[in-house]
């Protein structure tokens, strides 16, 4: 099972970021959610299914646009044209690039199918500092 929108999901339903105090629990929730379901799945059909923390680079313009018209216009959730990928931190966020891959290490636990993290150097004005 692909996802996308953890961020995006966390921020309306709590008001922070899935890096925050208070936005990091409820996201791992939801991860555990998921992971429960794909284990009722598996169980139930004897098929491997497991989540993934999929780079869906085009499916995220086409699932910010369906949000928008069916939610509106929601500040930091649907104001742009992509949700951000499975569980990375949305790339707006000020962080260094060790700090980005510490956070994201605790949802890739909860990603047995497979995961992947990536760097945009010229969306993390810190990236690159230590």
């Amino acid at each position: 099972l692909g996802y996308a929108g953890l961020y995006e999901c966390t921020k309306y339903m709590t008001g922070k970021s899935h890096t925050e105090q208070g936005g990091k629990a409820f996201a791992l929730y939801v991860m555990d959610l998921l992971n429960d379901k794909t284990k009722e799945w598996r169980e139930a059909e004897n098929i491997g299914y497991s989540l993934y923390g999929s780079p869906i680079e085009s499916t995220t313009y086409k699932f910010a646009k369906c949000l928008r018209r069916r939610f509106g216009v929601i500040k930091d959730i649907t104001d742009r044209d992509y949700i951000t990928n499975s569980y990375h931190i949305n790339v707006r966020e000020n962080i260094n690039i060790f700090d980005k891959f510490r956070i994201e290490s605790v949802y890739q636990k909860l990603s047995p199918g497979g995961w992947t993290s990536t760097i945009a150097s010229n969306s993390h004005p810190k990236l690159c500092e230590r």
